[in-house]
């Protein structure tokens, strides 16, 4: 049945990263789409602060932005690349200079971004990124072309939006080599290291860094060839990294799965600290025997469960997903606060996809859908704009978004009329 919603108002309530959301509807209307509207009412505290140090009105545009994108990304670096998590800054400061000479820098705690270029790059997508990931990353000894390349791979990863000057991945810059261009150049490298030689590579230097132990040796202890020989390879191969551009829909489902996973786990209790536990009066995220488990039991809301520690803007994210009871779930990619991409799937064998402010793909049938109490097997692959969706390895459709960039994995139950119980098992995410 066609689900669509008329003059929807829905209230967010965030609780430590959850987001329960209710929706008043007209009694004439059947079901909600539960996509417009959002209001959060709420927010999380996760005691990390950004101090702007600048009340010039003229900056409110780039402070606003600098905000948004230190909520969405520094609690993601510090998990991933802080050597302790404990103890790295709580509070990062950020002030103004003129004349820097550079965009941005960073020193301890203390970012520096050039007036001018704040005045005339008000929204900057990454920039912050990566200086936040030099941070925390902490590294006695300034190695410039790995430092600089995982900080570049961290901000392509963690940026909360993206432009594709950005997203240098993408393209191969030819006539430079990683330590001429150490940004754009060295960080493709790392990627093209991470997805043909080994996939912890990157998290690996990241600790030998910081140990204050590299030398380039160490790429033939993780790799069994020298940094020479490795940047041979890459050259070969025209820097060729993974993307979803120019592919069909079949191809794209092939490479996915060919990829070695990010993140591979079956969500059982061992992954409590991964995953958002939360109990309310009427709806839960937590663990239900061998499973995650989202519920809801308030007619015409949807309740997301964020994972907690992983976020991504170009990612495959896979899950099995057992409807036990009433209406519907699905996974969410790119969550920040109330928004994200919501894929979502009925018991009765219908779909769509959201983003938090309109209907990307409207609600269809398909028959690769297992309806009542069956498992179905979910894939969302997601690159910049493009988007595409499947079940059971079956392609459902595609579309085009503009308004996400990254945040985090999570589920959801969608409660139309009926409570819902929705049990998740198996992840898997892919990210590039």
């Amino acid at each position: 049945m066609k689900r669509s919603f008329y003059s929807l108002f829905v209230v967010c309530m965030l609780a430590t990263g959850l987001i329960s959301c209710q929706a008043q509807q007209p009694a004439a209307v059947h079901k909600a789409s539960v996509n417009t509207g959002i209001v959060s009412t709420n927010s999380a505290d996760n005691g990390y602060r950004l101090e702007i140090q600048n009340s010039d009105p003229t900056l409110s545009t780039y402070r606003a932005n600098a905000q948004q994108e230190f909520a969405i990304a520094y609690p993601q670096l510090v998990t991933r690349w802080a050597a302790n998590p404990n103890t790295a800054p709580r509070v990062v400061t950020l002030t103004f200079v003129k004349n820097l000479g550079a965009a941005a820098e960073t020193s301890s705690d203390l970012i520096q971004v050039d007036l001018d270029y704040a005045h005339t790059n008000p929204y900057d997508p990454g920039v912050l990124t990566h200086e936040l990931t030099h941070v925390v990353q902490g590294y006695p000894t300034y190695v410039v072309w790995l430092t600089e390349a995982i900080a570049n791979y961290s901000s392509q990863l963690y940026g909360p939006r993206r432009e594709e000057v950005f997203r240098s991945a993408s393209k191969f810059l030819p006539n430079t080599t990683y330590l001429s261009d150490p940004y754009d150049t060295g960080s493709r490298f790392l990627f093209w290291l991470a997805q043909n030689k080994r996939h912890d590579i990157v998290d690996r230097l990241n600790r030998i860094l910081q140990a204050n132990t590299y030398t380039p040796t160490v790429f033939v202890q993780l790799t069994g060839k020298t940094l020479d020989q490795l940047w041979a390879q890459y050259q070969a191969s025209g820097g060729n990294v993974f993307t979803i551009q120019h592919k069909s829909p079949q191809q794209i489902y092939q490479r996915v799965m060919a990829l070695t996973p990010a993140v591979t786990t079956p969500i059982t209790r061992t992954d409590a600290a991964n995953w958002q536990i939360y109990q309310g009066s009427h709806s839960r995220c937590g663990f239900q025997g061998s499973s995650y488990n989202a519920s809801d039991a308030t007619t015409n809301t949807f309740l997301p469960c964020s994972g907690l520690h992983t976020a991504g803007h170009n990612f495959a994210y896979q899950a099995d997903m057992t409807i036990l009871r009433g209406d519907g779930g699905g996974i969410i990619g790119r969550g920040v606060g109330d928004n994200g991409l919501r894929f979502r799937v009925s018991s009765d064998g219908t779909y769509d996809l959201a983003n938090g402010q309109t209907t990307l793909v409207p609600w269809n049938r398909s028959s690769a859908i297992k309806q009542g109490k069956q498992t179905n097997t979910l894939l969302m692959v997601v690159e910049d704009r493009a988007i595409y969706l499947y079940v059971n390895g079956q392609y459902l459709g595609n579309a085009n978004d503009t308004a996400t960039g990254g945040g985090y994995f999570g589920f959801m139950a969608v409660d139309f009329g009926d409570i819902t119980s929705v049990n998740y098992q198996n992840v898997k995410i892919w990210q590039w």
